[in-house]
C-alpha cells in the first residue's frame, strides 16, 4: 500500500512532527531508544562490528552514548565518515575514543580517520541505521536523500540491517524505488520488530 505521498512532502511531514516534539518528551524518549538498543546490542557476540550514529536532533547520539559500553564489552562499534577516494561513498571507521569525535558531512558525528584503518564493508556484522521514516510492514526507510547508506548497505549485504527510530516515525506506505534496501528489523523506542528471518533473534 502506498501513501500517495512523495518523498519530499513525507520529510516536510517529519519535520513539522520533530518540531512539534516537546524538548524533555524527546529527550526522554531518545534516550529510553538508546537504553535499548544497547542492551540489544550487548547480545551480540564478542568481537562484532556494529555501526553507530549520532549527532543530529531527533536521533540518538549512539556514536557518543554506547560506543563505550561497546567497546568494553568487547564489541567493536564503528561510525561512517565520507569516502576521500570514492564520490558519495562511505566508509565505516572504528571508534577509540569518542571524545575525539567531530561534526562531518550535515552535523553528524564522524570519527577521526588515518590511512589504511577503514573497515572492510564485509567485516561489518550489524548496521544500525538512522533514518526519518521506516515502514513497520516491510522495512522501507526514507532518509535525508543523499543516498548514501543505501549505498553502503549494497556493499554489505552479509550485514543485518535494523533501522533505529522512535515509534512515532513507524509510517505505513512509504515509496520505495529499486535501489532503496529495506530494512531486516526496526527497534523503535517501545519495541523491536523484526522483518526477516535472520532477524528472529531477540
Amino acid at each position: 500500500m502506498s501513501s500517495g505521498r512523495s518523498k519530499a512532502e513525507l520529510r516536510a511531514d517529519y519535520r513539522a512532527r520533530l518540531a512539534e516534539q516537546s524538548a524533555d518528551a524527546l529527550s526522554s524518549a531518545l534516550a529510553h531508544l538508546q537504553a535499548r538498543v544497547l542492551a540489544w546490542c550487548l547480545q551480540r557476540p564478542a568481537g562484532s562490528i556494529i555501526t553507530l550514529f549520532g549527532g543530529l536532533r531527533g536521533e540518538p547520539d549512539l556514536a557518543r552514548g554506547i560506543g563505550p559500553q561497546l567497546n568494553e564489552a568487547g564489541l567493536r562499534p564503528a561510525l561512517f565518515a565520507l569516502s576521500a577516494t570514492a564520490r558519495g561513498e562511505m566508509e565505516a571507521w572504528p571508534i577509540q575514543d569518542p571524545a575525539s569525535l567531530k561534526r562531518g558531512h550535515g552535523g553528524v558525528w564522524e570519527p577521526v580517520t588515518e590511512p589504511g584503518q577503514s573497515l572492510a564493508a564485509e567485516t561489518i556484522a550489524v548496521i544500525l541505521v538512522p533514518g526519518l521514516r521506516f515502514c513497520p510492514r516491510t522495512g522501507g526507510r526514507l532518509g535525508r536523500g543523499g543516498g548514501y547508506y543505501d549505498r553502503f548497505l549494497a556493499r554489505a549485504p552479509q550485514a543485518l540491517r535494523v533501522g533505529v527510530a522512535l515509534e512515532w516515525q513507524l509510517q505505513e506506505g512509504l515509496p520505495m524505488e529499486p535501489h532503496d534496501l529495506p530494512m531486516d528489523a526496526l527497534m523503535t523506542d517501545q519495541r523491536w520488530l523484526p522483518l526477516t528471518p535472520r532477524a528472529l533473534t531477540p
